[in-house]
């Protein structure tokens, strides 16, 4: 069979066809005939080495595909040879046949066409998500999607208007903002180029808060940067934003003031002592990370390291090396963490064995600063003093 193959780091032309063996499935397996394989924005990562799944050279890059079942192994009971399928594969997808785990792949329905399904996983599966499980937008609501004629800004459009929000779709250029209308984007919205001035900044946002009739519900951002800021600040009160990318959540803290607000409560919590500000940033970390992602947790504490650094002297890199080990705590509960998600029926455990059994953990770099008087001048000395 053929299959496209990435024989060293590089862009596409550095892509080569060539014929490879055909696969053979083994227990719990089944071999596809591809006939439609989507192409997604981590794919072109994938091929530099420049994201954090790196298959084993050669490989066919394509993360999601649909086919037809060329043959099952043994136990697969799900699927049988003809039936149509698709699912997430993570590479591989780039030739005539693939391998893949069953239960990666799911039954085609006949409604829907094979290059349709090979491109719905990701960018649909990742915009319900931010829509319905983080943002629990409501029918009425009004949402911003930036970015909207990409993947997942055009999956988000069209989600939102099945859900019954009014959709604001805002890209870089009339083409792009027109295709999304002809996709059923309520209003449209094109944005200048990076870098925006402030005057621009400002312009944008005033059109955004006009268009939204005061302002929006939703932000949906898969674009960052400049963009980010003006956005927030046509967001109606009491309002939610899905930020696609951690750093445009960082911006957000520093720039919205909340990074200030929250050093200077620490400072303020500790009194003006250097190993009071490493338990204060320790337990907040700590009980943050349980409540959002680590992505998140980091994106929205660094900031405040460096505010505290900047403001008192103290030494920066130790305060980021005590985020960076604290937002690992993620196992005080079930629900911090999907792998605990995974663990938490099949072996039978109760909320109070998380807390049990990560609580003690979780106390080392937290109890050594506040019991050890030795550590805590370590940490005053190591930090540095006010100044």
């Amino acid at each position: 069979m053929k299959a496209v193959l990435s024989k060293a780091p590089g862009l596409p032309d550095t892509l080569v066809v060539e014929d490879v063996p055909s696969p053979t499935p083994k227990a719990g397996e089944v071999v596809v005939s591809v006939k439609a394989v989507g192409v997604n924005f981590p794919d072109f990562l994938i091929i530099q080495d420049m994201y954090q799944f790196k298959p084993q050279r050669p490989f066919s890059p394509g993360g999601e595909i649909s086919g037809v079942v060329k043959a099952v192994g043994e136990g697969v009971t799900q699927f049988k040879a003809g039936d149509k399928v698709f699912g997430s594969t993570g590479a591989g997808g780039m030739a005539e046949e693939i391998l893949v785990p069953a239960n990666r792949m799911n039954p085609l329905p006949d409604f829907m066409p094979f290059d349709e399904a090979a491109a719905f996983l990701m960018t649909y599966g990742t915009s319900h998500y931010a829509l319905k499980d983080r943002a629990h937008i409501k029918p009425g609501e009004t949402l911003l999607v930036l970015g909207a004629a990409g993947g997942v800004g055009l999956a988000a459009v069209e989600l939102g208007v099945a859900m019954g929000a009014t959709v604001i779709a805002a890209a870089s250029s009339q083409e792009k903002v027109d295709f999304c209308l002809s996709k059923g984007a309520h209003k449209g919205l094109v944005y200048p180029e990076n870098p925006l001035s402030k005057e621009q900044q400002k312009a944008f946002s005033d059109q955004i808060k006009e268009l939204g009739g005061g302002g929006v519900d939703v932000i949906y951002d898969g674009v960052g940067g400049d963009y980010a800021e003006p956005a927030v600040r046509a967001l109606n009160w009491e309002i939610l934003a899905i930020i696609a990318g951690s750093v445009g959540l960082g911006v957000i803290v520093v720039k919205s003031g909340l990074a200030e607000h929250i050093s200077q409560a620490i400072l303020s919590l500790s009194g003006g002592d250097a190993a009071l500000v490493a338990v204060v940033i320790c337990v907040g970390t700590t009980v943050l990370t349980n409540l959002v992602t680590n992505a998140a947790a980091a994106a929205i504490l660094t900031p405040v390291a460096l505010e505290i650094a900047a403001a008192t002297g103290l030494n920066p890199v130790l305060l980021l090396a005590m985020i960076g080990t604290c937002i690992s705590f993620t196992f005080l509960n079930p629900y911090s963490h999907q792998t605990n998600l995974m663990v938490l029926k099949p072996g039978g455990y109760r909320t109070a064995v998380f807390v049990r059994y990560g609580v003690p953990p979780a106390s080392i770099p937290i109890g050594g600063t506040i019991i050890d008087k030795d550590n805590a001048d370590l940490v005053k000395e190591w930090a540095g003093t006010y100044r």
